[in-house]
């Protein structure tokens, strides 16, 4: 078998995120009262939710990080930093 890593994209890969049953409960709870499931699907909410959770972290952590870097310099290394569009939530 032969792999070709010059095709290897970020779609190639996958995270499983676990969110503890009292976690989905709860917010379960929330969608109920706030969405008609008829007209709304729980899965899709609950991954544009997370999409803007984890890009605010994702966003906030890359702040912290450049905060420390213009502190105690980089020391030739670039910040390789990319845009929060780079993350991609499958569909």
């Amino acid at each position: 078998m032969q792999f070709d890593v010059a095709t290897v994209t970020a779609g190639d890969y996958s995270v499983e995120i676990k969110i503890p049953k009292d976690a989905y409960n709860e917010w379960a709870k929330e969608f109920e009262a706030k969405y008609d499931e008829t007209s709304h699907s729980r899965a899709l909410v609950l991954k544009k939710q997370l999409k803007i959770e984890i890009e605010a972290i994702v966003k906030q952590e890359r702040m912290r990080q450049d905060v420390h870097l213009k502190q105690h310099g980089t020391k030739g290394a670039e910040n390789t930093h990319k845009k929060n569009d780079d993350l991609g939530f499958s569909k």
